[in-house]
């Protein structure tokens, strides 16, 4: 059978294929003609298409499918210890503490084709494109997944609490496994988890959206709702409680009230509302007229009286353990809450502006300007210090954040760290895997070029000296032309990244003679 292939970019191919083949074959199919990684088929009726499907099963003969690019992307969260680093090529990266994650090499083997990856506090579980899963770190946070594994087939996508994680199956089934009180113990609602489409979760709880809109909830910590919840379109978890957005603009929580699950103080304020934030005690709503409703501990941002005025035309909320940041539709950034945990911007005001996202650690914020440049602002020892690698902060594309440490991605695919090296701000350990895409071959190409630039020296300068040894100064001048005229022929990202990695003085020299 014919099937097209279109990306958004325009880019299409048309693809010959048999029946038989599975979503996951004809995607590398279609990875090979368009020449960019693809991470999901979308049919023409708007289903995505799961990669264990045949093309008949799919019914899409003649059909013109979309594809999605895939992305590099970041993966840790607040309560974790470490980063990884999921490439576009599938392949993987992780640092940090190597006890919670930070080291794959046990099953580095099995890390192959991955398609997603989630993190609780102490451990990773990654998502291959055959639909198996793969975990590693420490088994008390959900590494060690036997009890599952016959399960763990044909997963679509992974979701943690801290200590646990859940599996959505492509059927709309849901496996679980880790600690059993904090999620890992699906027993008592296994025959309703069904059709489910999303599952949120708190440290302690899971909540599972189905495709009719109702919830289905279980963990430790974590009250059943006092009554059913219909047309539920998102969910949101603090430490210990749950809020759920539900289709008409209006907000339903539960779980511990010290945790922001009483809204009963707000209820009729909770109307409208389009988004949702949690700390760890408290939750923001962020209404469609720009507008924002807190409520919870206020240590933890559950009281926004002060900065009320200036939350207008807001477009973003991020939270830290215990502050809320807010981004406006002309790029100016509110906060409130705990001051040291990133509830007093004022510090850094002056530089937000044109602020595009925002990310949290457990105490600091940090922003993505405008111009890909990045600010930073909280506790300086838990990532709000920026010092060893701001120059480098230039083109940045994602931000992802540890409970102390943040990870930032530049266009050129480079990633650079910093905070609290025991939380993956320090990635030195991987530093050759987290360098510009084709620094290394740049720098093999550049090598090599220097070597042919020495064999093609005249006679008098390869034996200038009665002892063999090179003047230095002519062969640099003699050198540094011929390496000049080298360098322009390059593309202009390839020199992009050739400078980057050279020595200042070599940028200098290079600059000023026109490249």
């Amino acid at each position: 059978m014919r099937v097209d292939v279109a990306l958004l970019s325009g880019q299409c191919a048309s693809i010959e294929a048999a029946p038989g083949m599975r979503i996951l074959e004809f995607r590398r199919l279609a990875e090979e003609e368009l020449g960019t990684h693809i991470k999901d088929l979308v049919a023409a009726d708007g289903r995505l298409l799961p990669g264990s499907l045949t093309l008949e099963q799919a019914e899409v003969e003649g059909q013109c499918l979309c594809a999605t690019a895939r992305q590099a992307t970041l993966v840790s969260r607040i309560g974790s210890a470490a980063f990884a680093l999921l490439r576009a090529d599938g392949s993987l990266v992780t640092w940090g503490d190597p006890f919670s994650g930070g080291n794959c090499l046990p099953v580095a083997a099995q890390l192959r084709q991955v398609r997603q990856v989630a993190a609780s506090f102490g451990a990773f579980a990654a998502v291959l494109e055959d639909g198996r899963v793969v975990a590693w770190g420490d088994p008390d946070f959900g590494a060690d997944l036997a009890s599952a594994k016959a399960q763990l087939t044909d997963v679509a996508e992974v979701f943690a609490t801290g200590f646990a994680f859940a599996a959505l199956k492509s059927d709309g089934s849901v496996a679980t496994w880790g600690e059993n009180y904090p999620g890992g113990d699906s027993r008592n609602v296994q025959q309703q988890l069904t059709s489910v489409k999303h599952i949120a979760s708190s440290s302690y709880a899971f909540a599972a959206i189905r495709s009719d809109g109702s919830v289905i909830t279980w963990g430790s910590k974590n009250p059943q709702l006092k009554e059913e919840v219909a047309s539920v379109v998102a969910i949101c978890g603090s430490h210990e409680a749950f809020a759920a957005l539900k289709a008409d603009g209006r907000v339903v929580t539960w779980g511990s009230p010290k945790f922001g699950g009483d809204s009963s103080g707000v209820q009729q304020q909770l109307r409208g509302v389009k988004s949702l934030a949690a700390s760890q005690k408290a939750f923001a709503a962020l209404r469609a007229d720009g507008q924002v409703v807190c409520w919870g501990d206020a240590k933890c941002g559950g009281n926004c009286q002060a900065v009320q005025q200036q939350l207008q035309e807001v477009h973003q909320l991020a939270a830290s353990h215990s502050a809320f940041a807010a981004v406006k539709a002309d790029g100016c950034v509110v906060t409130w809450g705990h001051p040291e945990h990133g509830g007093d911007s004022s510090g850094a005001q002056e530089q937000l502006r044109q602020v595009q996202q925002i990310v949290a650690a457990k105490s600091a914020f940090a922003a993505i300007l405008g111009n890909g440049r990045v600010v930073v602002w909280g506790d300086p020892a838990r990532g709000a210090n920026t010092c060893e690698v701001q120059d480098q902060l230039y083109d940045v594309q994602q931000l992802c954040a540890s409970s102390n440490a943040f990870a930032a991605l530049r266009g050129d695919g480079a990633v650079l760290t910093w905070g609290d090296a025991g939380f993956g701000g320090d990635s030195g350990r991987v530093r050759d895997q987290l360098e510009p895409r084709g620094r290394k071959r740049l720098r093999g190409e550049a090598r090599s070029a220097v070597e042919l630039q020495l064999c093609l020296l005249p006679p008098e300068l390869r034996h200038s000296h009665q002892d063999g040894s090179l003047e230095d100064a002519t062969i640099a001048r003699w050198l540094f032309g011929r390496m000049a005229a080298w360098l322009k022929q390059l593309r202009p990202e390839q020199l992009q990244a050739l400078l980057a990695a050279a020595p200042e003085q070599v940028r200098d020299a290079l600059r000023s003679s026109g490249l």
